[in-house]
């Protein structure tokens, strides 16, 4: 047979006819696997948008979560500030008050020498005023300008009348008061200072 016979060109057809479908049955189960590979590079391509997805949402979160710290920070500065302007303030204040309790004190300590001094006057004129009082039993009678032992006309405490003038009269001579008793002028000035 040569090669070029039809019975040749058909075993070769035949031949090539199992050789097509070999290559057809490879090109089918290429395309098939190419397929699956295909499916395979969808489905991890989805798998990586979602992946995208969530590192998308995890670097959105992440600058929230650092605009969130930018703002405590700011926060956290504004209240530092805040609070050390209320220190200040409650330091002026406790220095304030601290004057005005010092000023209070020496303020006390002034009144209280001031009032010592007043009562320490005020005994001086008392007891002048006694001196006064004991020298002027010595005055002269307002009737009879003779005796010098003068009571004292109650309730006026004048000096005016001695005991026989007093008995005469019912007015003080001196303030025209009411004469209810006399007194000795001792006794007078005891009357006086618990009026008083």
């Amino acid at each position: 047979m040569s090669a070029d016979s039809p019975t040749s060109k058909r075993i070769r057809l035949s031949e090539g006819g199992r050789d097509s479908q070999v290559l057809q049955d490879e090109i089918d189960r290429l395309r098939l696997a190419l397929e699956d590979a295909e499916g395979t590079i969808f489905d991890q391509r989805c798998r990586l948008s979602d992946q995208d997805d969530i590192l998308d949402a995890a670097e959105h979160r992440v600058e929230v979560l650092q605009m969130e710290v930018i703002d405590l920070r700011e926060s956290n500065e504004q209240y530092a500030v805040a609070v050390q302007r209320q220190a200040v303030q409650l330091r002026e204040r406790a220095a304030q008050l601290q004057r005005l309790d010092d000023e209070l004190v020496s303020g006390i300590e002034r009144h209280g020498r001031e009032i010592s001094r007043l009562t320490t006057r005020l005994n001086d004129a008392v007891e002048a005023a006694a001196a006064a009082s004991a020298s002027s039993a010595s005055v002269a009678c307002l009737v009879c300008n003779e005796e010098r032992d003068v009571y004292h006309a109650l309730p006026c405490c004048s000096h005016a009348l001695c005991a026989a003038c007093s008995a005469l009269c019912r007015r003080c001579p001196f303030c025209r008061a009411e004469a209810a008793a006399q007194q000795p002028p001792r006794a007078s000035r005891v009357a006086f200072r618990r009026w008083w």
